[in-house]
């Protein structure tokens, strides 16, 4: 079994219950209003900015790490939609990232999402309040899928020996933005 096959088996619970999770869920709904998709994205910016924060400081951060944050997009999306991030709740239980597989665990999640963001991203175009509102689903365009295969480079370099703390850090990482996700 190769690293990916591992992080993809032992995240599956966690893969499955982010997505029924009811506030993450509606980003899905026909019935997506404004005052839905904004607290979704209000809270999306509670986790991101904290956890991206401590990905940028880490000294174990790819070197183009500063092109795969999404909270500048968060930041965008809610200030066109009249909202201020300055008074956002964020996140103060946000995986810890002391070493590479950590770091790499965190970021097969984010940049898991950031695939998931596009296909979100086609529902979202249906509606009028998400237009000019949505660049966190599509903020890196057609450059995913060549920074996901960049990562899967990262991720095949670390050695055997780490990676269950790279699955681990995965795991709490689903986890961590489920009960963000969940809380009010």
């Amino acid at each position: 079994m190769d690293l990916r096959s591992l992080l993809r088996s032992s995240t599956s619970a966690s893969h499955v219950a982010i997505e029924a999770n009811p506030r993450l869920s509606r980003l899905l709904s026909p019935n997506l209003d404004s005052d839905a998709y904004f607290d979704v994205l209000a809270r999306y910016y509670g986790f991101f900015a904290p956890l991206e924060a401590e990905l940028l400081a880490s000294p174990f951060a790819l070197s183009d790490m500063r092109e795969r944050v999404k909270t500048p997009a968060l930041v965008t999306d809610l200030a066109v939609g009249g909202r201020s991030v300055n008074e956002l709740p964020v996140c103060s239980f946000v995986p810890p990232i002391s070493t590479r597989a950590e770091l790499l665990g965190v970021m097969y999640v984010l940049e898991g999402s950031a695939m998931g963001g596009m296909q979100i991203a086609r529902h979202l175009a249906g509606f009028e309040f998400t237009r000019g509102r949505a660049s966190f689903f599509v903020s890196d365009g057609a450059a995913v899928s060549a920074r996901w295969k960049s990562f899967l480079a990262e991720l095949e370099s670390l050695p055997e020996s780490e990676w269950a703390s790279a699955s681990a850090s995965a795991v709490r990482t689903f986890e961590a933005l489920d009960r963000w996700m969940a809380g009010s």
